[in-house]
């Protein structure tokens, strides 16, 4: 990949998660309350659960990223970080009628898929567009 065409992929990818990020925690909150029904300690494991997996499994996200390539990292964290975000907004549908997991429980499972898909890009994305771009083109693309 040359280096005009990785910062464009950085740029557009720090772009999308800004937007969807800002987005989905701003509208997640309402959801958890409005929709699910969520009381406090509900909300307090959630948020227990995300920055849980996120400790345990930085280190490990680490090596992988520095073992298999940084930018694989980041393909891999990206998809895990979609699936999460998508299973989350789908709890209502795969909760209802007769279902073996209550919302709060699918819930917990994309806050950990969302924890551990963010640990596969925290850093390594950094590491990856310097790699691509070099260290000249890195500080402009950081700005």
């Amino acid at each position: 990949m040359n280096r005009y065409r990785a910062s464009q992929v950085y740029l557009w990818m720090k772009f999308m998660t800004a937007l969807a990020g800002s987005t989905i925690f701003t509208t997640y909150s309402v959801y958890y309350v409005a929709k699910l029904g969520f009381n406090p300690l509900q909300l307090m494991l959630i948020g227990t659960v995300l920055e849980l997996t996120v400790l345990v499994f930085e280190g490990i996200t680490g090596v992988v990223a520095d073992t298999y390539g940084r930018r694989l990292s980041v393909i891999i964290g990206m998809f895990i970080l979609g699936g999460g975000f998508t299973l989350e907004g789908s709890a209502v549908w795969l909760t209802g009628g007769a279902s073996l997991f209550s919302a709060f429980a699918v819930v917990l499972g994309a806050q950990l898929l969302f924890g551990l898909g963010w640990t596969f890009i925290s850093g390594a994305d950094t590491a990856w567009i310097v790699d691509e771009a070099g260290e000249e083109e890195a500080g402009s693309l950081f700005m």
